[in-house]
């Protein structure tokens, strides 16, 4: 009995002393405070209230521009900037609508219009504010040497890339109302050029930036070529005419040579939360930073597409966040780089190109983004 006792007590010792080198939540928090690192819901709170999020795509132009915001505006203003890699324009509105967390997205203009026209989506309609105009992304048709125009993919296999893409939605699109009809088929830029090697698919269309690295570092010597898409009046209410040069793909594009095709306005956009609400406040001090620091996105070190960027230039047809507008009221006389030039500027513009007639509407929106190239050609 004595020797059971003896275990008994053994035991109870050995859990004693095992039990008290493990601490509890309390004893964690006295280390903790011990090394002058106390965890408090102050802290946390002050950690989420500076950090802003906002969905961009794994890859191309968005990365590389959410990038740039995250290491310009990091640590202004007590901002974090947090990236997140999105799959698409159209899976971005849904994640600024419905994913906690998430503040903002860049998207595609038409993409937006697309879901709250064409799908009657109130939602977008009522809950989406932009914050500006960013850049413009071109529709880029790459397509077998068989294929000569556009028209000759008619009835033949097109990958329009993902299926949440905002490229999805520009290639159906601009095939719906050229009245192409061809067979929509569903892959991403390195899976859609193994199958137009294998002879698989005719075309495939992305929407991006010049200098997509799948069609970058693609060898000449297969004949796959981008194929002019034609500034039809049935695209000009949503979309603006560009060209591609050989500077865009050194690669594919002859010297001297050009391509014809259409852009798409890129939008930075938010949750369009009631004033003075705490999201509210955090995207206003978001906007209030990126808006004053706006010159540094200008550096050599940056991505050129900020180049295009005018902060004031409108989005027809929507809200813009009260914030962003205060600021942009609140500057209106001011010299800032973002502004849009002014009109003595304009007006030498149109002179240059010998332009006198009234335009509506969508001519000047195309015309004015000429003007935006020019300007940068000239400064």
């Amino acid at each position: 009995m004595s020797n059971k006792i003896s275990t008994l007590i053994a035991l109870i010792l050995f859990q004693t002393v095992m039990l008290g080198s493990v601490p509890t939540v309390h004893g964690q928090e006295q280390q903790l405070a011990q090394a002058g690192q106390v965890y408090s819901e102050d802290k946390r709170e002050e950690a989420n209230s500076g950090t802003v999020s906002i969905v961009t795509y794994f890859e191309g132009t968005y990365s590389r521009m959410g990038a740039d915001l995250a290491y310009v505006l990091d640590h202004k203003n007590d901002l974090r900037i947090l990236a997140i890699m999105g799959t698409g324009s159209r899976q971005n509105i849904e994640d600024v609508l419905y994913l906690k967390g998430v503040d903002l997205a860049m998207i595609q203009f038409d993409v937006l219009g697309y879901m709250a026209k064409v799908e009657h989506r109130s939602d977008v309609e009522r809950r989406i504010a932009y914050i500006t105009r960013l850049f413009n992304e071109e529709f880029q048709l790459l397509a077998r040497p068989e294929i000569k125009s556009i028209e000759d993919l008619r009835g033949k296999k097109v990958s329009f890339s993902q299926k949440n893409s905002g490229s999805r939605v520009t290639t159906f699109t601009v095939f719906q109302r050229l009245g192409i009809q061809v067979e929509e088929v569903n892959y991403d830029d390195h899976e859609a050029l193994a199958k137009m090697k294998s002879g698989e698919i005719a075309a495939m269309a992305v929407v991006d930036g010049p200098g997509v690295p799948a069609f970058a570092e693609l060898d000449s010597a297969l004949g796959f070529h981008f194929v002019p898409v034609p500034y039809d009046a049935s695209l000009q209410d949503t979309y603006l005419p560009t060209k591609f040069t050989h500077d865009s793909y050194p690669n594919l594009i002859p010297a001297g040579s050009e391509v014809a095709t259409i852009a798409t306005p890129t939008v930075l956009i938010a949750y369009n939360w009631p004033e003075n609400t705490a999201r509210y406040n955090k995207v206003a001090r978001f906007v209030t930073t990126f808006f004053d620091n706006f010159s540094a996105f200008h550096e050599d070190t940056r991505n050129p597409k900020w180049k295009e960027v005018v902060l004031s230039a409108s989005v027809q047809g929507w809200p813009r966040f009260k914030a962003a507008q205060d600021w942009l009221d609140a500057h209106a006389n001011a010299t800032v780089i973002g502004q849009a030039p002014d009109l003595q500027e304009f007006e030498k513009f149109l002179k240059a190109v010998g332009i006198h007639a009234k335009l509506n509407e969508t001519q000047q929106a195309a015309l004015y983004e000429q003007f935006l190239q020019w300007r940068r050609q000239n400064q």
